[in-house]
């Protein structure tokens, strides 16, 4: 649903300017989930507007999108006058097929104050092309909040303002009787309204993430977790046109629930129940270590298929759970996802003991609240939980029920020091470096983790920031970070976008303290020698000497 480039031609010859909204913090409310990938999720739909017409002026063969698709939204409106030109014979076509179908509008602020102006344009676009939002098939209306762009940059409305959004949607949802969803991402939140989401708090969100393997989008800071998810914006649809009788491509999204869930949010019987937000799960499998690994041989025991908690994902643990996935009827591939996830847990209450209770405990511990792992739900698990609870927007009641559960492995990762799997927001990674003297720099002069050129500690574990901070002790050098948690690095488990990793300047004095008090341990396939740290017989810390790019890659496990 990006508004493309093309558009920023357009745009200017409107003579539209745009810039940033409001400085301040970057502020986030909670990490990426490294959890589901897309393929994951069994219900699946698209987006489209004009763009996907422009390159062959055909139409769509909805019939045949709605083979392998569930929903779509097409666009809609944009701005106060823009109505796009498809979207009534894509509409009618739609609604003849199986497909849920909403509009959605682009919103373009040329003044801070036309919301209002926006939203009648909206509806009467959508009404003339026969939408009301509560026919059968008909999907919530969709308010798309975005960058815009202007001579071929991205960037923040400069008018945009919340009360216009506030404003929007409470008209649309008064005038089609239904709650709109809203299309948006974290990092637009962050970078154009300062991170204040609140005015979506109320709303089904739709994010945006790209690229992603396995890692979700980032909540809205205030207003929470997805419902629906766009992971991409150039899957090959059959049934779009593309060049040369070629299969065209479109915005691909899945929803977070059940096709029976989705049919009742789309006036078709039953109780719309979408998921609550942050109930999401991250993929533990074969080869991986570390706390998350533990819990699972924990939460096996629990249920009755023991294995040794040593937090390595080996073939004794492939083994059970695929032996539990059997006993629950679930696929058998050795592999703990979602639907594994929510069988293998169990709410727990001050109170019980066993294993179960020792596996949240390890949970708090690696989130940061330190607790005793003895295994009984006593007074002092029961205050962790609160304060776990409390810091994530759950509600604070001591009991470990599911959305609790998810919110705990997501953010304890993959282990190390206890209380360093815990992650941090960018202003509080940043201030703790800043407090121990440490600065950073960015080729772009920016902090979103969704652009290469920034440096971003969006969602940076706790134990990697103090590690730094350790370094800067220990050698006295000066400490620059030039990478953290921003894409286009490598993945893997441990890597920047998981919090583990960090670049900082090479120079000499860091140099010559890491070969000082590391020992050389190999090469890396890129070529960089690799110094290693071990303690107890385990790696600590990798110190990789990327010459080429004057940094060190550092690793903290």
């Amino acid at each position: 649903m990006p508004m493309r480039p093309s558009h920023a031609l357009r745009l200017a010859a409107l003579g539209v300017a745009t810039a940033s909204l409001t400085g301040g913090a970057l502020l986030s409310t909670a990490p990426e989930s490294a959890a589901a990938p897309p393929s994951s999720y069994a219900v699946k739909g698209i987006d489209t507007s004009h763009h996907n017409h422009d390159a062959t002026g055909q139409p769509i063969d909805w019939k045949r999108v709605a083979q392998k698709n569930a929903f779509t939204f097409l666009k809609a409106t944009q701005g106060a006058r823009y109505q796009d030109p498809w979207f009534a014979r894509d509409f009618k076509a739609v609604s003849a097929t199986s497909l849920l179908r909403a509009p959605y509008h682009f919103f373009d602020p040329k003044g801070t104050g036309d919301g209002a102006a926006q939203a009648d344009h909206f509806v009467r676009t959508a009404r003339a092309a026969g939408y009301s939002g509560t026919k059968a098939g008909e999907l919530p209306p969709v308010l798309d909040v975005e960058s815009v762009w202007v001579n071929g940059k991205e960037v923040c409305p400069k008018a945009l303002r919340a009360g216009q959004l506030d404003v929007f949607l409470k008209r649309v949802k008064a005038a089609f009787k239904v709650t709109p969803i809203v299309y948006t991402r974290a990092s637009f939140v962050n970078g154009c309204m300062a991170g204040k989401g609140q005015v979506f708090k109320d709303y089904p969100l739709w994010l945006a993430r790209y690229g992603s393997g396995s890692r979700e989008p980032q909540s809205v800071p205030g207003a929470g977790s997805w419902t629906f998810w766009q992971y991409t914006e150039t899957e090959r649809v059959p049934g779009v046109p593309g060049a040369k009788n070629t299969v065209g491509k479109a915005d691909r999204n899945v929803y977070r629930g059940t096709l029976a869930q989705l049919r009742a949010l789309a006036n078709l019987g039953g109780t719309p129940a979408p998921p609550r937000p942050g109930t999401s799960w991250p993929t533990v499998k074969s080869g991986q270590r570390g706390v998350d690994v533990t819990t699972v041989q924990l939460l096996l025991t629990a249920r009755g298929h023991a294995v040794k908690a040593d937090g390595v994902y080996g073939t004794g643990t492939v083994a059970k759970v695929k032996a539990f996935q059997k006993a629950q009827h679930l696929p058998t591939d050795g592999i703990v996802g979602p639907q594994t996830w929510t069988r293998l847990v169990t709410t727990l209450k001050p109170g019980t003991k066993g294993t179960a209770v020792t596996a949240l405990q390890h949970q708090l511990t690696a989130n940061g609240h330190t607790v005793k792992t003895d295994g009984v739900y006593g007074p002092a698990t029961t205050t962790k939980v609160k304060a776990f609870q409390t810091a994530h927007r759950l509600t604070a009641d001591g009991i470990a029920g599911t959305n609790t559960w998810a919110a705990l492995v997501r953010g304890g990762g993959g282990g190390g020091t206890p209380g360093g799997g815990a992650k941090l927001s960018d202003a509080q990674a940043a201030a703790k470096l800043k407090a121990a003297g440490i600065s950073r720099v960015s080729s772009g002069n920016c902090t979103d983790r969704n652009r290469k050129n920034c440096t971003s500690l969006e969602g940076i574990r706790v134990g990697t920031v103090d590690g730094v901070i350790a370094l800067k002790k220990k050698s006295g050098c000066k400490i620059t970070v030039t990478g953290g948690t921003e894409t286009n690095h490598a993945g893997g488990t441990y890597s920047h976008w998981n919090g583990y990793k960090v670049d900082i300047s090479r120079t000499s004095c860091v140099t010559s303290y890491i070969q000082g008090h590391a020992t050389k341990h190999h090469k890396r396939g890129d070529g960089a020698w690799v110094w290693r740290v071990t303690s107890g017989g385990k790696t600590v810390v990798d110190y990789a000497d990327e010459r080429w790019a004057n940094h060190w890659d550092i690793t903290y496990y």
